[in-house]
């Protein structure tokens, strides 16, 4: 369940925002952004892209026999259990993330303002399709190296291993991403990194003795460079942790 429906204590980031870039202040001066015509468009695109997302990541999920948000889920039990046994202090839980749905309609907008939406949506398809296959044809290869069987779930288990176990695997493809489909990028990884760093250095100058960061692989890079620059000094000590 969530931390509301658990009863532990949670607060939200809604009020960090990413500093606006230059291109967006030239947009707000050039346009009428969010038309009436407009929102429309992004509202569509919003729940179309949410709904493709969630199906796609439980499809996953069953085929590999994991639960999405495992290791969310095992972070707020972990509090819940800890506030259990302490009687003079509270753990809680900061919810340091943008919401999925302002992150989606970030992207449409991005897409929408690039004169090439459609080309957006086609570029992120083949970046995504191209890295992933060479992935999977490297897992194979292995695979037949070792004389191991392997069924198709277990084949995107193992793709999912080895994204998180190798850096510069995973580097690439945020590499091409970045210079290929630059507005996902931006909406996906760039300003979450951001708004998640300013989340721990906030939680830091609040006090906080202890921080634990539950995220993806691909924003461990981001928000170590945030930090640094937010001159947080425990930027440094930020480590990667894989689970199964």
């Amino acid at each position: 369940g969530s931390p509301r429906e658990l009863q532990i204590p949670y607060s939200t980031v809604d009020d960090i925002h990413c500093p606006p870039m230059q291109d967006d202040i030239e947009a707000a001066s050039r346009f009428i952004w969010h038309s009436p015509l407009q929102n429309m468009f992004l509202d569509f695109f919003t729940t179309i892209a949410r709904s493709m997302l969630t199906g796609m990541y439980n499809n996953m999920g069953e085929s590999m026999e994991l639960k999405g948000g495992g290791e969310f889920l095992a972070a707020i039990t972990t509090v819940q259990e800890q506030n259990k046994q302490q009687t003079n202090k509270c753990t809680r839980i900061v919810l340091g993330d943008r919401d999925s749905l302002v992150t989606i309609r970030r992207a449409g907008e991005l897409a929408l303002r690039s004169g090439d939406a459609l080309g957006v949506l086609n570029r992120l398809v083949q970046v995504s399709e191209s890295e992933m296959s060479k992935l999977e044809n490297e897992v194979r290869s292995k695979q037949q190296q070792q004389r191991q069987s392997m069924d198709e779930a277990d084949i995107k288990v193992a793709i999912v291993e080895a994204m998180k176990s190798d850096p510069q695997m995973r580097n690439k493809l945020f590499t091409r991403l970045e210079e290929e489909v630059p507005e996902f990028a931006r909406a996906f990884i760039t300003e979450r990194d951001y708004i998640m760093a300013e989340a721990i250095r906030r939680e830091g100058y609040r006090g906080a003795k202890h921080i634990v960061a539950v995220v993806g692989a691909a924003h461990l890079p981001g928000m170590s460079k945030n930090l640094v620059q937010q001159s947080w000094n425990a930027a440094t000590h930020m480590a990667t942790t894989t689970t199964s």
